[in-house]
C-alpha cells in the first residue's frame, strides 16, 4: 500500500470530489500539458492559468437524473476549457454542457462592445469513466437563432460538436503519453457492476498496469509524490470495492493479488 495522503480518497463513490481535488492540486505546468495534449494547443509553460472551478453554476441539471458527473473549467490566457467527467450518459448531457457554457461565457468570456456583446464559449470535452456500446463519441448542440447576420443558413441553426472520449479506449501507458494521469485512478471503474469470473484476469491486468504507470510517472517527476500516492490509494480502494461488490467466486484471492 501507499502512504496516506489527504489529496483525495474514494469515499462513498465521491468521484466528483476526487476529480476536482486532483485538478486543484495539479501545477499550472501540468494543467498546460493536459490542455495542449487534449485540445491540440501550444501554450508555453509560463502561460497564465486560472481555475474557474464550478462556482458560477448554481444547481446542476444532473441532480434530477441521479447520474454521477463532474465538471471543471479552466482558463489559459483568455481561452476557456470545460472538462466534463461522466460515469454514464443521459439525455440531458447536451443541454447541461450548453447551459454551463453559457454561464462560463457570461462570467468569464463576455466582451461588451458598442451595440453588441460577444460571448466566448469554452472548448468542451467529455470523458466517460465507464461506458457501453451505446456511449456516444460526440454530442451535437444546435442553436436556432433569429435574424442571423453572419452565417448563411436556411434554417437559422448553428451546430457545434462536443467530443466524447472513453477512458476504456486507452491503455494506462497511452493516458500517460496524452498527459491524462487524472484518468488513472478510475481506470478499473468500467468493471463496476460488471465484474465476473471471466473478467477477473482483465481487471487485475488493468489494475497492475494503472498502478505501474502511476508509479512510473512519480519516479519521472511527472506528478508529485503526494498526487501519485493519492492516485494509487484511489485506484486500490476503487478496485477493491469493485471486487467486493462483484459476483466472482474467490474475492479474497483477488484482493490478495492486488
Amino acid at each position: 500500500m501507499t502512504e496516506k495522503s489527504d489529496t483525495a480518497s474514494i469515499i462513498k463513490n465521491d468521484y466528483d470530489g476526487v476529480i476536482k481535488s486532483f485538478l486543484d492540486h495539479f501545477t499550472n505546468e501540468q494543467i498546460i500539458k493536459m490542455i495542449n495534449s487534449e485540445f491540440g494547443r501550444n501554450y508555453t509553460h509560463d502561460s497564465e492559468v486560472l481555475r474557474l472551478g464550478t462556482e458560477f453554476h448554481g444547481k446542476s441539471a444532473n441532480k434530477d437524473t441521479g447520474k454521477k458527473s463532474s465538471d471543471y473549467f479552466l482558463m489559459i490566457d483568455s481561452d476557456i476549457y470545460h472538462f466534463e467527467f461522466q460515469t454514464s450518459g443521459d439525455n440531458t448531457m447536451s443541454f447541461r454542457i450548453f447551459d454551463y457554457g453559457v454561464k462560463a461565457a457570461m462570467a468569464h468570456g463576455r466582451t461588451d462592445l458598442k451595440n453588441s456583446t460577444v460571448m466566448n464559449f469554452p472548448s468542451p470535452v467529455v470523458y466517460f469513466l465507464c461506458d457501453t456500446e451505446e456511449t456516444p463519441r460526440e454530442f451535437e448542440i444546435g442553436l436556432r437563432l433569429p435574424n442571423i447576420k453572419r452565417i448563411d443558413t436556411d434554417t437559422n441553426t448553428v451546430y457545434y460538436t462536443v467530443p466524447a472520449k472513453r477512458v476504456s479506449d486507452y491503455r494506462p501507458s497511452e493516458l500517460r503519453e496524452r498527459y491524462m494521469p487524472l484518468m488513472l485512478p478510475f481506470y478499473t471503474l468500467k468493471y463496476k457492476g460488471r465484474l465476473t469470473d471471466k473478467k477477473r484476469d482483465s481487471i487485475m491486468t488493468d489494475y497492475s498496469e494503472g498502478f505501474s504507470t502511476i508509479c512510473a510517472m512519480r519516479e519521472a517527476g511527472e506528478i508529485s509524490g503526494q498526487d501519485a500516492n493519492a492516485m494509487l490509494d484511489n485506484l486500490h480502494n476503487l478496485t477493491a470495492e469493485i471486487i467486493e461488490q462483484s459476483s466472482i467466486q474467490d474475492k479474497e484471492g483477488a484482493l490478495e493479488q492486488m
